[in-house]
Parts: structure tokens; C-alpha cells; sequence
């Protein structure tokens, strides 16, 4: 009966947010982050599963989308798409995670060795951290998924399953075939593919199994699950890892305090101090006294992830991840421990045949009121649920925002500028115009993914400069606020074509730097900008950099634009006459620069062509330099400031290509060779592998 209660409040509460109707609506999500993840799909498309990631060149003057984030919950929503059409796709993937996760908790409970009466409880109390509204965007529950860390919560609940099977083979019930490896290990490299924060929670709950009778073995299968695991998502990792340094490198400031350990505001905006998390947290440390009392190795699985999450709050120092990213952990872990303590009260009555039935009734009504006090103290998830599965199209600005998107569409190709206002709201996010590459085949300077691009600090200094509020989205980045002229002098660094204003203040100041106006869109005004082309031969001869202080010095250099800087990032650079030292006061003029003539194509995203009457002399590309571009008929691409590409033509006619390199095609390599051990192992069913199947030992 309590396991009952349980799974009916869970099925019943995730029913009633997550409307039917909402679901099949076929109108596309909106809301937050969530409103501009759908460029991302649109972009893999052409690419997968030859690759796990794609040259992206309608953001932030291009950047290498998924190569730094998490490929497998887009992959899936490919995979739907055909059948039900990409909306209903997104909307069940992006709701999968935290749909799962009550399911996911429970199941890792009994697993571990939970009684039923705890089990049922983990169903309620996951509904406690579902709807916990102190958070908004550190991942796992329902306010962050609508805000678009959808992958999190992914991530999260296979993260719950993987310990529960992994502890119940390796530990409970001791296993030593080799099919038992195989399930954990998928599960392990699928976990990665979809967002890597859960992972912690399985690193400590792994070793807390390694301990007691036969250690030894149980930890070379534990070892063995993470290199699997590993190597089935090295496709993304190894060349994550390989070029970390080309990245946004935001620095977050850490936040601390005690109150957002209880059920306090982690955030600013929407965050409020949410009920029940605070009772469950004192539940939890209820769970852990009696944990200590009852002896129950499981219960330091969730005592682990629980301090693990609390640690990683406290201690973790300012940097490009921010420490509370650690505190869905601690939450995960507390309502595990909370479903344990409620458990053992349960169980004590019951034990004794004539109040069983009174402790099943208890329990019962306790898990009801548990799911439904979580729900109704929700202010923010359920009418955030409906703000975004209602879509774009359901949006008081959506026949404005549609007519934009026309506008813009019809304009000549050239990357576009926006003025940001948190008034596009109207549209159904303020980010609502990142959406212009998805609407039609133009460009848009701003989108999501910021920590991935090496060219976000520099857009977001340029949005200070033109907007009249501005995101500052780009922690630790020096912003200058609003500043036209200057904005309209970076404007042209990055090639931009089109300037759209949206406040009177702003398009007063874009008429006074003499900008033309192109065309008018409701309330927005576009101008045309001219930045010299694409491509273009610089004034100033280059100087050569810190090939080392690339990223300091072109955040100076944005400053006071000159003489661009290129810094080689291979042995291979610019030979000393193609380039002036840094260390020369004086900068060299170009004359080659007065008469260039340069046509430029973009035949499909990844690849730039362009003809030139300036051979030899040096050419900056308008796009965001990266390791994988390569190019035909020049030397380079160099990276230049303040994050573009540099080429020297040997030829006429000069081809960029940006495409996989040989790091890519052997992490590729790497996971087939997993996923082929993965399988091998599978064949061979419940056979005995090696000193894995070594006789029990002594743990003298």
C-alpha cells in the first residue's frame, strides 16, 4: 500500500504538471534557456551521427556547437523527431530527466537495500526536490529544466541508477561474471554524454562499495565500469579536454551561506526560500543518526552524495564552474537519507503484528501528504511548465516576433547585432532572438552555450555597449556599459552587417554615428552597418603576441582596437616579415589595404571561400578561430584578436574549412573500441574474466 501511494502521487503529480495537452501541443518550447536550445537541434541535424558535434556559425561570429556540452539528449530528440515531430520530441526529452527521476530514486533505494516502507518515501521526498523553487538553474529539478538544464536531469536520474545496479551486483550480491560490467559501463559513458556535474555522486558512491570482503576484486570491476564508461563518451571528452583552453572561461564568484542549505535562495530573481526542502533537510539528518544507530552500510551511499554536494558548495573556489552547481547533489542526498528515517519509523511500527496495518495506513496518508505539500508550496514549476509547453506561438508578442524573423530573413546574409531588453519577454524569453538562425538562414551574434565560445567575452562587452541593460553574461569579463560609438567600432571587428535596435535611446544614438536605416519591424528599427566585409586586408600590418596571454591581451586590445595581434597556438606561425613585434611602438601601415578587393562565399556552415587581389598580404577572417579550421590556398589560420582567424594567401582563391581532425577521429576510435569491448563482454554472458573471478580472499 505504501509503495502504492507512492507511485500514484509520483505518476499523478508529474501528470498534472506535465499536462498531456502541453505535451502534444506541437507548439515550440519557450521559456528561459530552454527558448534558444532549438538551433542546437537544428544544426546537429546535418551533421549526425557523423559527428557528435557541428561548426555552428549562426552565434557568436561561429562557434563549435556540442563540442563542449553534452550531445545525447539532442541525439535523442533527433531520433523522435521524425515520428512525432520536433516540438513533441524536444518537450519529452527535455522532460524525460526529471519525469525519471522519482522512478530512477526509488529504484536506487530498493536496489541498495532499502526496505519498501523507504522506498515509497523516496518517491515522495524526490517530489520535494523536484519542486523545490529555492534554485532555478543549478540542475535537476523542474525549475531548472524549464530554464534549459534539461540534460542535467538526465544525467542525474541515470546517475541514480547506475549506483543502484552497480551496488546491488558488486556488493549485495557479489557477481563476478563479466555481463555484470556491461549494464554500468553504458549507463556510465551514456551519463557523460548527457552532462557531466552528476557524475561526483557516482564517483563517491563507487568508493564507498570498494570496502569490506573481497575489496580487491570489487574494485578492479569498479575501475573497469569507469574506463568503459569513459571510453564509450571519448568521442566527446578526449577532444573536450584536449581544447578546454579555447574556451568563454567564465569566473564565477562562490556564494555561501548556510540558508541555501535549507531550503534558502541559491540565486538571484526567481529563487525564494522553498519549505519543503528546509523540513526535509532536518528529516535527513535525522536519516544519518539513525543510519549511525542502525549500522545499514547503504545509507552511506546517500550520506556520501549528501556531503559530497555540501563540500563542493563550501569549498569550491572561484572559476568556470560555479560551486553551486554542487548543491542538487546535497539535495539528492537528503532526500534519500529523509526517505530512510521516515522508512525506519514506518518499519519499528510495523513490526509488530497488530499495527502493521496501522504503520502501511500511516505511511500511506505520510507519502500522499509529503507529495502533495511539495507540490502545492511550488510557486514557480507548474505555471512554468505551462509558460513554456505552450510555446512560442501562444506568446502576446508572437505575430511581432514572426514579422522580425521575416524582416530579417529577407535582408541580405550578413551576421546580425542585436540590442538585448529584458522587454522580449513579450516573445516568451528574452532570448528569444538567439532564435534567428533557427527561423531563417541569417546569423545572430548572441546565443546560448556562452561558456563555449571564445568570442562570448567580446559579444557581451559589445551588448554593454549597445543596449541599455545588458546581461554582463560572461562572469569576470571588464564591461565598459553603454558606450555607442565604441560598440560600432567592435561591430565592424566582427564583421557585423545589421545592427537591430529595439528603445528609442538606442536607435537615436545608431542615427547619430551616421547608421542607415534598412527596414522597420514593429518596434524594432534595423540598420546596416558597414564592417569592410567578411574578409578583409587590416589597416595595420600584425604584431605578434604572447602566444601564451592570448585571452588578456585581446580583452586589452578590444580596449583600444589597433594593430590587430595574432598569436600562433602551433610552433608553425607567421614568418618575422609577414608580422611587426609587439615590442614596436609604431604600427606599419597597410597600403595594400586601400584597393583590396575581396569576394566572399559561404557555401554551408564550417566553410568560408573567398577570392582576393592581395596575395601575400594578410587577411583577417571574420570568424571565430579554432583548432579544427584548416585552410587551402593561404598559411594559417592564426588566431588573431580578439578571437578571429588570420591567413596569409599563397593564391587567388583561398578555402577555410572547418572540419574533424585526427584527435577527433581517434577519441572516435576509442569509443567504437569501447562499445565493442561493451559488446564482447555482453556475448560472452556470465563467463569469468580473468583475476576478476579470483577466488574469495582474506582481507588480512
Amino acid at each position: 500500500m505504501p509503495l502504492v501511494a507512492g507511485l500514484a502521487s509520483a505518476i499523478t503529480g508529474l501528470a498534472v504538471t506535465f499536462r498531456p495537452d502541453l505535451m502534444a501541443n506541437g507548439r515550440l518550447p519557450t521559456g528561459g534557456d530552454m527558448g534558444a536550445h532549438h538551433y542546437i537541434a537544428k544544426s546537429l541535424a546535418t551533421e549526425f551521427p557523423r559527428r557528435l558535434w557541428i561548426w555552428g556559425s549562426g552565434w557568436y561570429a561561429g562557434m563549435p556547437l556540442l563540442h563542449f556540452y553534452f550531445p545525447l539528449p539532442y541525439a535523442a530528440m533527433l531520433a523522435l523527431s521524425p515520428v512525432l515531430g520536433y516540438p513533441v520530441a524536444f518537450k519529452i526529452i527535455a522532460t524525460a530527466g526529471v519525469a525519471s527521476i522519482p522512478f530512477s530514486m526509488a529504484s536506487c533505494l530498493r536496489l541498495l537495500g532499502a526496505d519498501k516502507y523507504t522506498t515509497a518515501f523516496g518517491l515522495a521526498f524526490s517530489l520535494v526536490f523536484l519542486y523545490n523553487d529555492s534554485y532555478t538553474i543549478l540542475g535537476g529539478n523542474i525549475d531548472s529544466t524549464m530554464a534549459g538544464e534539461f540534460a542535467y536531469a538526465i544525467s542525474l536520474s541515470l546517475v541514480l541508477l547506475l549506483i543502484g545496479i552497480t551496488y546491488r551486483r558488486l556488493v549485495i550480491e557479489e557477481r563476478r561474471d563479466i555481463a555484470t560490467l556491461v549494464l554500468p559501463s553504458l549507463l556510465l559513458g551514456a551519463i557523460f554524454l548527457s552532462h557531466v556535474l552528476p557524475v561526483p555522486a557516482a564517483v563517491v558512491a563507487f568508493a564507498v562499495m570498494i570496502p569490506g570482503r573481497r575489496w580487491l576484486p570489487r574494485l578492479w570491476r569498479l575501475a573497469l565500469i569507469g574506463l568503459l564508461g569513459l571510453g564509450v563518451a571519448a568521442a566527446l571528452l578526449i577532444p573536450l579536454l584536449a581544447r578546454m583552453d579555447y574556451t568563454a572561461h567564465p569566473k564565477w564568484n562562490p556564494v555561501r551561506g548556510w540558508a541555501i542549505f535549507v531550503g534558502g535562495p541559491a540565486c538571484s530573481g526567481t529563487c525564494r526560500w522553498s519549505t519543503a526542502p528546509a523540513a526535509m533537510v532536518i528529516l535527513a539528518a535525522t536519516g544519518v543518526a539513525l543510519a549511525v544507530i542502525t549500522r545499514r552500510r547503504w545509507t552511506l551511499v546517500p550520506t556520501a552524495i549528501a556531503l559530497t554536494g555540501a563540500a563542493g558548495t563550501l569549498l569550491w573556489p572561484a572559476g568556470a564552474v560555479w560551486n553551486l552547481r554542487w548543491l542538487p547533489l546535497f539535495y539528492v542526498g537528503c532526500a534519500m537519507l529523509a526517505s530512510f528515517a521516515c522508512g525506519e519509523v514506518m518499519k519499528a511500527i510495523a513490526s509488530r503484528s497488530e499495527t502493521e496495518t496501522v504503520a502501511r495506513g500511516s505511511a500511506s496518508i505520510a507519502i500522499a501528504a509529503i507529495a502533495t505539500f511539495a507540490m502545492l508550496t511550488s510557486q514557480y514549476a507548474p505555471s512554468w511548465v505551462i509558460y513554456n509547453y505552450s510555446g512560442y506561438q501562444a506568446k502576446p508578442g508572437w505575430e511581432e516576433y514572426q514579422d522580425l524573423m521575416t524582416t530579417l530573413g529577407d535582408l541580405d546574409d550578413a551576421r546580425i547585432m542585436w540590442e538585448y531588453s529584458d522587454k522580449y519577454q513579450e516573445f516568451g524569453t528574452t532570448r528569444a532572438l538567439e532564435l534567428i538562425p533557427y527561423w531563417t538562414d541569417r546569423r545572430s551574434m548572441e546565443g546560448l552555450l556562452i561558456e563555449s565560445s571564445i568570442t562570448a567575452p567580446g559579444h557581451f562587452i559589445m551588448q554593454s555597449e549597445t543596449s541599455m541593460k545588458s546581461t554582463g553574461a560572461v562572469p569576470g569579463v571588464p564591461y565598459p556599459g553603454f558606450d555607442f560609438e565604441a560598440g560600432l567600432e567592435h561591430m565592424k571587428i566582427y564583421g557585423i552587417g545589421y545592427f537591430v535596435a529595439f528603445t528609442d535611446e538606442v536607435k537615436a544614438a545608431a542615427r547619430t554615428n551616421g547608421l542607415p536605416e534598412v527596414a522597420k519591424s514593429g518596434r524594432f528599427t534595423i540598420f546596416e552597418v558597414d564592417s569592410g566585409g567578411e574578409v578583409e586586408v587590416p589597416r595595420y600590418r600584425p604584431l605578434l603576441g604572447d602566444r601564451d596571454a592570448w585571452r588578456d591581451q585581446s580583452l586589452e586590445w578590444l580596449e583600444n582596437p589597433s594593430a590587430p595581434v595574432v598569436f600562433p597556438q602551433s610552433e608553425v606561425g607567421p614568418s618575422a616579415k609577414q608580422l611587426n613585434p609587439a615590442v614596436r611602438p609604431e604600427f606599419e601601415l597597410l597600403p595594400a589595404a586601400e584597393d583590396a578587393h575581396v569576394r566572399v562565399d559561404r557555401p554551408k556552415d564550417g566553410v568560408i571561400e573567398f577570392r582576393t587581389n592581395k596575395v601575400g598580404e594578410p587577411h583577417i577572417v571574420k570568424e571565430s578561430w579554432f583548432p579544427t579550421w584548416s585552410v587551402e590556398g593561404a598559411e594559417g589560420p592564426y588566431l588573431v584578436t580578439p578571437s578571429l582567424m588570420l591567413v596569409f594567401p599563397t593564391q587567388e582563391d583561398v578555402r577555410l574549412v572547418e572540419k574533424a581532425r585526427s584527435l577527433d577521429r581517434l577519441a572516435q576510435v576509442v569509443s567504437l573500441l569501447a562499445l565493442a569491448a561493451i559488446g564482447l563482454m555482453g556475448l560472452l554472458g556470465r563467463r569469468k574474466l580473468g583475476m576478476l573471478a579470483a577466488q574469495p580472499q582474506s582481507e588480512g
